[in-house]
C-alpha cells in the first residue's frame, strides 16, 4: 500500500520524471541501512552497543545481497519488500529495546498491520520469530501486553492479507500463463532442497561468509559479548539457516513456478546473516578462547582469504567493471532510444544489449513481443510492437 500509494504521488513512467524515484530509492537504502544496523546492536541479534561489530556486518550484508537492483531500485516490487522488511526490523528493535517504553508501545501493535500487509516474506518471517518471541515471554514467565498483542494484531491482518481476493486471481492468473495443474507438495519440496542447496553453496564458499564469521568472532570475544543464553541462541541460528528453505518450499507451493525472483533470494540473505551469523559467532567463542596463541593466524588467514574472495568475486569488481562499461552502454541505450522514437505507430526490431551494467541492470526485453517487458516499453514509447534482434 504505501508503495503504491508513493507512486500515486508522481508516477516516474507517465510524467517522465525519475528524480522522485531516485530520491525514494536513495531513502529506501537509508532507511534499510539504519535499521539492520540497529536491529544488529540490539538485545535480539548481538547485543552491543559496538558500532564496529554491528557496522561490518551490516555493510557485509548490504555488499554481498546477491542483487541491489532487485532489492532496491526495482519500484513497487522492491519497495514493498524491502519495505517489508524494514517495519520488521524496527518493531524487532522496538520489541528488544523499547518494549517498556510508553511511546514505542503503539509502534508495537500498529507496525504488524504494515509488516504483514508489505509481503508474503514479511509474513513468513514474522510467523517464525513471533513463535519464537512467545516461547522466550514463557521461559521468563513475564509476557508484554503490547507485544503479545501487536502479534496477534499481525497474525490477523497477515490472515486477511492470505486470503484477499487479490491473491486468488494471481494464482489463477499463474495457472493460466504457466499452465499449471497442481500446486503439488513433493515438487515444492524437492525443488525447495535443490534450490536451498545451490544458495547456500553459493552463500557459504562463493561469498567470504566463513572468514567475516571467524573475524567477528574474534572481535566479539575481546569484547567480551557473551550469549544472552545458549538455547535461545541456537534457536535464532536454526531460524536463520531454515528460513531461506521455508520460505523456497512456500513459494513453491503456492505458485509451483520453478523461477525464483531474487528479491526472494535477497530477502533469505538478510535473514541469514542477521540471525545465522551472530548466533554463530557467539557459539563459536568457546573454541576460540580455547585457541588463545593462535588468534592473530585466524585473522591474518581470514583477511587473506577475504581479500582473495573480493579480488575473484564481489560488487567492487563489478562496479569497475560497469564503469568499464558505461559508455558502451550508453550508446547502446542511445541507439534504442532513437529506434524507438523513429517507430512510432510501428514494429520496432531493437539489438540485444551487449554491456549490461549488473550494478543497476535488471533485465533486458524478451525476444517475444508479448512479454510484458516489451509491452511496457511499446506502450511507454508509442510503438505497436517492440521485438528483439537476438
Amino acid at each position: 500500500m504505501t508503495s503504491f500509494f508513493l507512486l500515486f504521488i508522481l508516477d516516474p513512467l507517465a510524467d517522465k520524471s525519475f528524480l522522485f524515484y531516485q530520491l525514494l530509492s536513495l531513502a529506501i537504502i537509508v532507511l534499510f541501512f539504519y535499521s539492520v544496523l540497529k536491529a544488529a546492536q540490539s538485545v535480539f541479534i548481538f547485543n552491543t552497543s559496538s558500532n564496529f561489530l554491528s557496522f561490518s556486518l551490516t555493510a557485509y550484508i548490504i555488499y554481498f545481497l546477491p542483487d541491489t537492483a532487485d532489492f532496491f531500485y526495482w519500484f513497487i516490487t522492491s519497495y514493498s519488500y524491502t519495505l517489508g522488511l524494514i517495519f520488521w526490523l524496527v518493531w524487532l528493535v522496538m520489541y528488544s529495546n523499547y518494549a517498556q517504553k510508553k511511546w514505542a508501545q503503539p509502534f508495537l501493535v500498529l507496525l504488524p498491520i504494515f509488516i504483514t500487509g508489505a509481503c508474503e516474506l514479511s509474513l513468513i518471517l514474522f510467523c517464525i520469530l513471533s513463535g519464537f518471541i512467545i516461547f522466550e515471554s514463557w521461559q521468563k514467565r513475564k509476557i508484554n501486553a503490547w507485544v503479545l498483542f501487536g502479534i496477534i494484531v499481525g497474525a490477523v491482518s497477515g490472515l486477511i492479507w492470505i486470503t484477499a481476493p487479490g491473491n486468488a486471481v494471481r494464482s489463477e492468473s499463474f495457472e493460466k500463463i504457466y499452465e499449471i495443474q497442481t500446486h503439488s507438495l513433493a515438487f515444492a519440496t524437492l525443488a525447495a532442497a535443490k534450490k536451498t542447496l545451490f544458495i547456500y553453496f553459493d552463500w557459504l564458499v562463493k561469498k567470504p561468509t566463513i572468514p567475516i564469521l571467524l573475524l567477528l568472532a574474534i572481535i566479539a570475544f575481546k569484547q567480551k559479548i557473551l550469549p544472552l543464553n545458549k538455547l535461545h541462541t541456537t534457536i535464532k541460528l536454526l531460524i536463520g539457516i531454515t528460513f531461506m528453505p521455508i520460505l523456497l518450499l512456500v513459494y513453491y507451493w503456492s505458485t509451483g513456478i520453478y523461477f525464483v525472483p531474487l528479491r526472494l533470494i535477497n530477502y533469505g540473505f538478510v535473514v541469514f546473516c542477521l540471525f545465522s551469523i551472530p548466533s554463530a559467532v557467539l557459539l563459536i567463542q568457546p573454541y576460540i578462547k580455547k585457541y588463545v596463541a593462535y588468534q592473530k593466524v585466524i585473522v591474518y588467514s581470514s583477511l587473506i582469504v577475504l581479500f582473495v574472495m573480493l579480488a575473484i568475486r564481489s560488487n567492487l569488481r563489478w562496479a569497475v567493471q560497469d564503469l568499464t562499461h558505461a559508455s558502451a552502454y550508453k550508446s547502446e541505450i542511445e541507439t534504442r532510444v532513437q529506434l524507438l522514437t523513429q517507430s512510432k505507430n510501428q514494429v520496432a526490431i531493437l539489438p540485444s544489449i551487449k554491456h549490461p551494467l549488473r550494478t543497476t541492470f535488471f533485465a533486458d526485453i524478451d525476444s517475444l513481443p508479448s512479454h510484458w517487458y516489451n509491452k511496457g516499453l511499446a506502450w511507454y514509447y508509442g510503438v505497436e510492437e517492440v521485438r528483439r534482434l537476438d
